[in-house]
């Protein structure tokens, strides 16, 4: 998958091309597209020289991997951004989509500086790797270190308490 970056007058973009051609009537691309989940990047399909793109809204936006190498997020801001994600997770549950078409890699994930907000990528692709785009190696979490539990703190895991009841939790490293 490629990636590219647009910018007009007003706005920044970042456009990620589409392998198969997708079903803009699909259920998850009806729901992605109309930006009604909170926390998501807002997103557009996008016809440019017989290529398919999402493009994603970037504007004033700043990658992770930025932001992390500047060492601008602090331990409110850090834990802000977990609560953040599980409201993402739990919208996605509300509205039936895949976790897997989330993206969770640095560079993919935008957080507003002003505002200290992030926002997510969705890629409603089967066949590709949780959480991987085009190879990346470089997530922040993978699939074994997020899971839904029924509320029971272990100690092998971090537990974060959402208002919906249910808990997320991370393993901790060296756990298994």
């Amino acid at each position: 998958m490629e990636v590219k970056f647009h910018r007009d007058v007003n706005h920044n973009y970042m456009m990620l091309q589409s392998v198969e051609t997708p079903d803009p009537d699909a259920y998850e691309n009806r729901v992605i597209l109309a930006n009604r989940i909170r926390g998501l990047l807002p997103c557009r399909l996008l016809y440019l020289n017989g290529d398919t793109y999402y493009s994603f809204d970037i504007t004033s936006m700043q990658s992770l991997e930025i932001l992390r190498g500047r060492r601008i997020l602090s331990g409110d801001g850090f834990s802000s951004f977990f609560y953040e994600l599980i409201d993402v997770l739990c919208g996605l549950e509300e509205y039936l989509l895949d976790f897997d078409h989330l993206i969770l890699t640095p560079d993919k994930i935008y957080i507003d500086p002003s505002w200290g907000k992030s926002a997510w990528c969705i890629f409603p692709l089967s066949g590709r790797t949780s959480g991987r785009v085009s190879g990346s190696s470089s997530n922040i979490f993978s699939r074994e270190q997020i899971r839904t539990t029924d509320g029971r703190r272990s100690s092998d895991t971090e537990c974060i308490m959402p208002s919906r009841g249910r808990s997320f939790c991370w393993a901790r490293s060296g756990a298994s």
